[in-house]
């Protein structure tokens, strides 16, 4: 009798490995999925951030493509994202950055690939990607430009 219930017992212990063996699984399943989902949100938030920041810049009235591109490169390095893309800065109508541009429109792509665990398996060739336009303050200014 007491061997029928040493046998039951370990069965049970058994029974109790492999639920835990599974939900375990599970965890850890759901675990990654939160983390990756947050560093793909994290990777949205930079690119919008260093948008914005280069927008900003392009807006002032001495900018130039190099320093609102050094602004957006600085914004990217402190989101720790690897192989952006190069930053489209144009006018809004589609044109190069003058002192006389009305507006200032920046556009970013990250690839998610690099800097993710699973977005390259998950969404490949997915660009994340920010636009931003802003006025620039030369309408303010009667200023002629050089």
């Amino acid at each position: 009798m007491g061997s029928l219930r040493r046998s039951a017992r370990q069965k049970r212990r058994g029974v109790a490995l492999v639920e835990f063996a599974m939900c375990v699984s599970l965890l850890f399943l759901f675990m990654f999925a939160m983390i990756e989902f947050s560093r793909v949100l994290q990777i949205q938030h930079v690119v919008r951030q260093a948008a914005f920041e280069g927008a900003r810049t392009a807006a002032t009235l001495d900018a130039t493509t190099a320093t609102v591109q050094a602004q957006i490169t600085k914004v990217l390095s402190a989101g720790s994202l690897v192989n952006p893309g190069t930053p489209i800065i144009t006018d809004g109508n589609g044109g190069a950055l003058t002192y006389s541009s009305t507006r200032a429109t920046v556009t970013i792509s990250v690839d998610p690939a690099g800097n993710s665990w699973m977005m390259n398996y998950v969404m490949p060739g997915h660009p994340i990607t920010a636009t931003i336009t802003l006025d620039r303050e030369v309408q303010a200014v009667s200023v002629p430009g050089p």
